[in-house]
């Protein structure tokens, strides 16, 4: 592969991360925003993209901003965790620190980028000398100048006045727009409000899918539920078509033909074309063939050779010479021959077999009742995966639930695939599928995750102060444990890449 080839292979990685990835997390982050306006919490801003900040526009006294790495979306919401919330506990106990309030949240203003709010909360105009202060207050040299300590003194006194503001009137109305004023009930559904929005948002795609392309279904024909889709329970007595556009069969089998960087590996020497449809091998039946059983047979007659009979997807006569020709059958029938290699400790032919279904919905209506029960479906089938992934990852079949764990680099790359086999609508169907796995995910009593929150402001509820003086703690080291899983993972599909 040329050097531009790889280029454009990593670009289309890209385009798939953000196409498929930052709809989902912004539905997510949308989610607790719109329940907080709804209960009247203050939201300074809402971004997508992680910052550094690219463009930012004010409307309904909040910035909607867009930022320049593509990783994801946020959402602000004040009271929640920060300066204010904290100093007004500590009010609320007699341990009055106006001026520890005003050096602690000057940090937080300058760090999150909210000096523009505060200026434009005071109308004040963002001149060159403010925007030198939100960029260089990290600067040595800038913090020992005198424009430095004018700037800072001025906002100072406009963190005092914020301090006030919130915390120096007695039953401030202004305090019941923070998050941490409002009732347990209220915290609960804002905290809920992204998992909420994600099964929603599945809910949507799979109605679009249903609508519009038709839904994919795939088939690697194993017992194990996660590779095989229970054509059963979502497809009964439902009209599908095969990859081709004809009426779909469960018994065919189609090729993948699997690549190795590195290593030629046996079906790839021999040119069999991916998503070919599969006759036979040897004399046996594609009908009788699954993956298991395939690999099966390999390892057990490592040293024979196979014959593999297929149809060319696209009609066209394979130009190695040990193929074989069958004009008389619709598509180009051909047998090429091909001895297994060793690798990775196991012999291989480099061929895997699944099938893929369409079905698309008569009509709108039938789409919301169809969209429902894939919807269920997913989603009990991912609390049921994820559920075996922790007792595995916790016991010493660990490795498995490590190589079934993806990082948003492998995310990219099978979106990249299925849209080159399968075209858009296995796009909205992967994008339905982790729109519920970020539902389940987050849901999880882990304290870095909404779960894990709604289990603390709970706690707090009932045992109070000493919750929460803890809280922080709990949160800022399970995002340290997930932070370092995630880049484990991410080490992981960048190793397997660069093997392929």
């Amino acid at each position: 592969m040329s050097v531009l080839q790889e280029i454009l292979k990593f670009g289309s990685y890209i385009m798939w991360f953000i196409v498929v990835m930052i709809p989902l997390v912004t539905i997510h982050e949308f989610g607790h925003f719109i329940i907080a306006r709804i209960f009247k919490v203050k939201v300074p801003e809402f971004g997508i993209g992680v910052p550094p900040k690219a463009i930012g526009k004010k409307w309904k006294g909040m910035t909607w901003s867009l930022n320049w790495l593509p990783m994801g979306a946020f959402v602000r919401i004040t009271g929640d965790n920060d300066a204010i919330e904290k100093y007004y506990h500590l009010k609320q106990i007699g341990s009055e620190d106006k001026q520890g309030y005003i050096n602690e949240r000057i940090e937080e203003v300058l760090t999150l980028g909210d000096l523009e709010l505060i200026l434009d909360e005071h109308k004040i105009e963002i001149t060159q000398d403010w925007k030198d202060l939100a960029k260089k207050y990290k600067n040595k040299e800038y913090v020992n100048s005198p424009l430095f300590s004018q700037k800072y003194e001025q906002l100072s006194g406009l963190i005092g006045l914020e301090y006030d503001k919130y915390l120096s009137v007695k039953d401030n109305p202004e305090i019941k727009k923070l998050f941490f004023s409002k009732n347990l009930i209220q915290k609960i559904l804002i905290l809920v409000g992204g998992v909420t929005f994600n099964v929603i948002g599945a809910f949507l795609i799979f109605m679009i899918a249903l609508n519009t392309t038709g839904l994919m279904f795939r088939n690697t024909f194993e017992n194990n539920p996660s590779s095989a889709i229970n054509f059963q329970y979502l497809a009964k007595d439902k009209p599908l078509v095969d990859q081709s556009g004809k009426q779909f069969d469960n018994s065919t089998r189609y090729l993948i033909v699997s690549e190795v960087k590195g290593t030629t590996l046996p079906a790839k020497a021999a040119n069999i074309p991916n998503n070919a449809q599969l006759i036979k091998i040897n004399d046996i039946p594609s009908s009788e063939i699954t993956n298991e059983k395939l690999s099966k047979l390999v390892n057990e007659n490592p040293e024979s050779n196979f014959i593999i009979t297929y149809k060319n997807p696209k009609s066209e006569v394979n130009n190695s010479g040990n193929s074989q020709l069958d004009s008389s059958n619709d598509n180009a029938t051909q047998s090429v021959f091909i001895k297994p290699i060793k690798f990775n400790e196991r012999y291989v032919i480099g061929l895997g077999v699944t099938n893929t279904a369409f079905y698309k919905s008569s009509n709108i209506f039938t789409s919301i009742k169809d969209a429902f029960d894939h919807t269920y479906y997913y989603t009990e089938l991912t609390i049921k995966e994820t559920f075996k992934f922790f007792v595995n990852l916790f016991s010493p079949n660990y490795q498995k639930s490590i190589d079934q764990t993806a990082s948003p680099v492998m995310i990219s790359v099978i979106s990249t695939n299925l849209f080159n086999q399968f075209g858009f609508g296995s796009i909205l169907w992967i994008m339905a599928l982790i729109s519920l796995s970020l539902a389940v995910f987050n849901i999880l009593p882990i304290p870095a995750l909404d779960g894990g929150r709604i289990v603390l402001v709970i706690l707090e509820k009932i045992f109070g102060s000493p919750i929460k003086k803890i809280e922080p703690y709990l949160v800022s080291s399970t995002y340290v444990v997930l932070l370092m899983f995630m880049l484990f993972i991410f080490g992981k599909d960048i190793f397997t890449l660069i093997k392929k």
